[in-house]
Parts: structure tokens; C-alpha cells; sequence
């Protein structure tokens, strides 16, 4: 049997870093509360236990940045896409977590979508391409990449480049590795 845990870096444990956050200070960590961080934190030890060769890619990049990539790792050492690399988030109903990319990302495209259309997000951010895509309702868009975040349901559409940096993603955590 396997056994073994994630550490935030620069904490003894979990409960040694939890101690010090509550619901207003965990945003600064990149979560919307506690009680999502445990559910990472869960999700990732699950996935840690269940094959010796399972682990977080980028671990002792925790709280750093990729050198080549120029991507910073939060504390669990997952990537953090932000600022003009990512174009879109988004928090997928749960019937919708575990199914083929291709059919997860024509709906996450559906609902950039109907941002742009409702005024949520303007559509100058994209090529005149990329938006024949989306309002194609195309699950992949030119230059651009679903990314699975580690926080169940989120997604990101991110530049392509920039998420090419190595990572353990949400795909694996709460997406079942469904490709």
C-alpha cells in the first residue's frame, strides 16, 4: 500500500499551513476558501496513493516560476495561469467533469460563447479565427488550450504556449484522465 501525503511547501503539513490561513487569507494561495483547498489537497493525495509512479510534476517548483515558461506554482507546486495567458475561466456543472475532452471542451466553448454574447467578456480578446471557432462551437480553438484546473470544475482557456509547461492538472484529479 502506498502512502503519501502533500506538503505546502514551507509548512511541517496540512494542518501546520491550515492553521495559519482562513477564508479571507487562502485567496492569496489561489482559493476561493478553505474548504476548496482541502478538497485539492484530498483530490491529490487520492491520486498520489493509487500508482506508485503518480506525482505532482512540478513539486519543487512550489511557490517559484518555470524558468523557460516564465509560469509561477503555487504552494502545492500546480501551475498558475493568469493575467493575459488566460482568456476565460469557468466552473463546469459536475455532470459535466468526467467525459471525453472533446465533449467537455465544446461546452466550455459553448459558454464563452454566450459570455461574448452577453458583454461578460469582450471578444477583442480573440482573433477573428478564434471567434469563428467559438461561434462554431469548436472544442478546440487555434492557439488557445483547455486547461483543467486542480480546483474541481474550473476551467481555464489558456495560451497554448504557456500551458505547455509539464503539470499534474485537474483532468487527472477530478476528471478521471478521460482523454
Amino acid at each position: 500500500m502506498i502512502n503519501r501525503s502533500i506538503v505546502p511547501k514551507g509548512y511541517d503539513s496540512v494542518e501546520d499551513f491550515l492553521k495559519q490561513v482562513d477564508d479571507t487569507t487562502i485567496k492569496e494561495f489561489g482559493y476561493d476558501s478553505v474548504e476548496e483547498f482541502k478538497e485539492v489537497v484530498e483530490l491529490t493525495e487520492t491520486y498520489l496513493n493509487t500508482k506508485t509512479k503518480n506525482n505532482i510534476l512540478n513539486k519543487p517548483l512550489a511557490e517559484g516560476t518555470h524558468v523557460k515558461k516564465g509560469v509561477d506554482f503555487d504552494i502545492l507546486g500546480f501551475p498558475i495561469f493568469k493575467g493575459d495567458d488566460v482568456k476565460f475561466s469557468l466552473k463546469l456543472e459536475k455532470d459535466f467533469y468526467v467525459m471525453k475532452d472533446t465533449d467537455q471542451f465544446r461546452e466550455c466553448t459553448k459558454l464563452v460563447k454566450e459570455a461574448i454574447e452577453k458583454g461578460e467578456i469582450s471578444k477583442e480578446l480573440f482573433t477573428k479565427k478564434q471567434l469563428a471557432q467559438i461561434n462554431d462551437g469548436l472544442p478546440r480553438i487555434d492557439g488557445l488550450i483547455w486547461h483543467h484546473h486542480q480546483i474541481p470544475g474550473k476551467m481555464q482557456l489558456v495560451i497554448k504556449e504557456v500551458h505547455s509547461v509539464n503539470h499534474l492538472g485537474g483532468n487527472r484529479l477530478w476528471g478521471g484522465g478521460i482523454r
